[in-house]
Parts: C-alpha cells; sequence; structure tokens
C-alpha cells in the first residue's frame, strides 16, 4: 500500500506495517521526483524496501541514478547499508559503504648452513 512520506500512523493505523518505506523494489523512474513509498514492517533497521538482488543490469543503472539523486536527503548510507551486500557493491551511490580486504603474503627464507 502506498502511504504520504514518514506518514509511519498511516500504515499502523490501517495494518499494513510499522512504517512508510522508501520502495526500491518495484519500477524506478529517475526522471521522477516523487519518491515511491509504501508501507512495510521495518525489519532491516530502515524504512526501505530493497530490491531483489538479481535485478538487471539496466535496473540497477536506475537503482544507481535514483540513490544519487536521493543523496540531497543524506539518506544514502541507510539505503545502500538495507541493501543486500551483493547489490550494493554494483552501485557507484553506495561503493562507500562496502568493505575492501587487502590480502598480504609474507614469505620468510630460513637459511642453514653447517661447518665442519
Amino acid at each position: 500500500e502506498a502511504c504520504p512520506i514518514s506518514q509511519h500512523s498511516f500504515c499502523q493505523d490501517l495494518l499494513l506495517g510499522t512504517s512508510c518505506c522508501f520502495d526500491f523494489s518495484g519500477e524506478l523512474s529517475p526522471d521522477n521526483p516523487d519518491w515511491n513509498m509504501k508501507c512495510c514492517d521495518q525489519e532491516s533497521g530502515a524504512p526501505v524496501v530493497a530490491p531483489q538482488d538479481d535485478i538487471v543490469e539496466e535496473e540497477v543503472r536506475k537503482l544507481d541514478l535514483t540513490l544519487n539523486l536521493m543523496s540531497a536527503l543524506n539518506n544514502n548510507e541507510m539505503f545502500c547499508k538495507a541493501f543486500s551486500y551483493q547489490l550494493m557493491v554494483k552501485l557507484n551511490s553506495c561503493v562507500s559503504y562496502t568493505t575492501t580486504t587487502t590480502t598480504t603474503t609474507t614469505t620468510t627464507t630460513t637459511t642453514t648452513t653447517t661447518t665442519t
């Protein structure tokens, strides 16, 4: 059910969920300045309905453009962390919230000499 932004009581009164959430699960239109909002149970700790992990490349591009436009809300960290890591690493808008692992290999050489 669509809901007015930040109107959590709307969702609760109609027993549709605990929060009015940003909806990234459906068709995204970066050209549309109105954010999609939907009632949800705020499971991920953020009022976000995350997209599926297996969205196609075109949808990843639209999601990234949408996040870029929404960066003015200063919520990108919250949005990105609500997505799966698998999806987050595909989004330029979320790269700063991913972790990188560096592997270091150390080689030790021991030389033994015997004198007779």
